[in-house]
């Protein structure tokens, strides 16, 4: 498994700017725009760029159907992604999947990535709660371990 993509979102659909907003760069004005960017454009991208529409994921339920239901009502977002939802009682375990995970080199992760930034981040501070990205890695760690991946079987 690879870090490609990363991407914090607020919303799941993107938040414009007001149109009276104006920004300037190198000599070029925008009026409007995108404020924050939403996580329907990060599984788009994901699709397009990797054909990966299967996530997984571990929360409360009840901010789990909250972002289910804006992620199918929402019209940017197609094909609608597949959401597995991972079990784990005690954050530490998901924690120690990825670390082992990582040591034995089954997930590669970027140098300057949020991922990496958040284990180190727990190394030295410790904490009850994971980074966001760090969530994210380890309910995918997770649902990795607990649903390998299979190879099609062409012989049926």
């Amino acid at each position: 498994m690879y870090e490609f993509e990363t991407l914090e979102y607020q919303a799941i659909e993107n938040v414009l700017r007001d149109g009276n907003d104006v920004t300037r760069n190198d000599d070029v004005t925008t009026y409007g725009g995108i404020a924050h960017y939403g996580l329907g454009q990060w599984l788009n991208l994901c699709w397009t760029h990797y054909y990966a529409q299967t996530f997984y994921w571990h929360q409360e339920i009840e901010t789990h159907r909250h972002y289910r239901r804006e992620i199918f009502r929402s019209d940017q977002i197609k094909p609608k992604p597949i959401l597995i939802e991972e079990h784990w009682q005690d954050d530490e375990h998901a924690l120690s999947t990825l670390r082992s995970y990582v040591n034995m080199g089954r997930v590669k992760l970027q140098a300057d990535g949020q991922v990496l930034e958040g284990m180190r981040g727990l190394q030295v501070h410790g904490g009850d709660v994971f980074p966001p990205a760090l969530h994210a890695a380890a309910a995918a760690v997770v649902g990795i371990e607990h649903h390998p991946p299979r190879k099609k079987d062409d012989t049926l």
